[in-house]
């Protein structure tokens, strides 16, 4: 309260994205990281907001179906690689200086409405990442890949299929689990060793048209451990 009038502008850019403005941006070892919802990174000297590097990904024509798209939420960062879960459903990691592609790894299949726009969260050398999409009836999915890689490490089916725990509570069978996207922020107990992250709702939304039970794991908080993936 006694400093806040002292405050000045120091330094702004002009961003592309005119609209879903809700990127947070991130800054490590002077740079700032600010994403862009139409598919591009810029870093920036945090100092004096010299543009350092661009990243722009070139999505494809019909990326519009895809929830994820143009409402990046942030990236994330993890020793010198830069993560960023794109529109188009795919895990990629920048070179955190220079902004070059190090290598990208496809998440799944944007034309199902799915697509990444929440910052993944990386702990115990792997990188966490849920999706968007449960307003257009995606199957929720949770994984964790290895942050050197990108391999696939494990996966949490949040909309279960045939053999997941949670699929009986299902009960309308011609209506196959759908929703339950883990499009939220992820969190992580370096104690317990678990990663902590939301749900949102089940597709169909009315149990008139999905039948009556508890829909796991849909509107729901679930703890994993983080080097299995096991619901604990």
């Amino acid at each position: 309260r006694t400093t806040v009038r002292r405050l000045r502008p120091v330094w702004s850019f002009a961003m592309r994205d005119s609209r879903r403005w809700l990127a947070t941006p991130i800054v490590a070892n002077g740079l700032m990281y600010v994403p862009e919802g139409s598919g591009r990174v810029t870093a920036f000297d945090a100092v004096s907001g010299d543009v350092v590097w661009i990243h722009e990904r070139k999505f494809p024509s019909d990326i519009s179906i895809s929830e994820g798209y143009a409402r990046t939420r942030g990236v994330s960062i993890y020793g010198d690689m830069l993560y960023w879960g794109t529109a188009d459903s795919y895990l990629v990691a920048l070179d955190a200086r220079t902004g070059t592609l190090r290598w990208e790894v496809k998440t799944g299949d944007y034309h199902d409405g799915g697509g990444h726009a929440h910052p993944a969260l990386i702990a115990e050398g792997k990188v966490f990442l849920g999706h968007a999409g449960g307003d257009n009836g995606s199957p929720g999915r949770f994984r964790a890949f290895d942050a050197e890689t990108g391999t696939l490490l494990w996966t949490v089916n949040t909309a279960p299929g045939p053999g997941d725990p949670g699929y009986e509570t299902w009960t309308k069978r011609d209506v196959p689990p759908l929703g339950g996207a883990p499009w939220n922020t992820v969190s992580y107990d370096p104690e317990l060793r678990l990663v902590y992250f939301s749900t949102g709702q089940p597709a169909p939304w009315s149990t008139a048209l999905r039948g009556p039970g508890d829909a796991l794991y849909t509107n729901t908080v679930l703890a994993v451990d983080a080097s299995s993936g096991k619901i604990r």
